[in-house]
């Protein structure tokens, strides 16, 4: 990779540190009980918006899988 290449990123990477850092900065100041709360609110919602997506992308793959091979016989003993 050449040194010109690598000096173009540093301008979008100095922003995403800086923006990262005053969030960080901010979220230190709520208690960990709110934080928590709040990380268990958007994990749901997310998995509520995501379900029929996640849903229909299981049913594929389940669809690709080979058939369940049949049960073994039971033993007469």
């Amino acid at each position: 990779m050449s040194d010109e290449h690598r000096w173009g990123w540093l301008p979008a990477e100095l922003l995403i540190f800086t923006a990262f850092g005053h969030v960080a900065h901010a979220l230190a100041e709520i208690p960990p009980w709110v934080g928590g709360g709040l990380s268990a609110l958007l994990v749901g919602v997310l998995l509520r918006v995501l379900d029929p997506t996640l849903r229909r992308l299981g049913e594929r793959l389940a669809a690709r899988r080979d058939p369940p091979s049949p049960p073994a016989p039971k033993d007469p003993s």
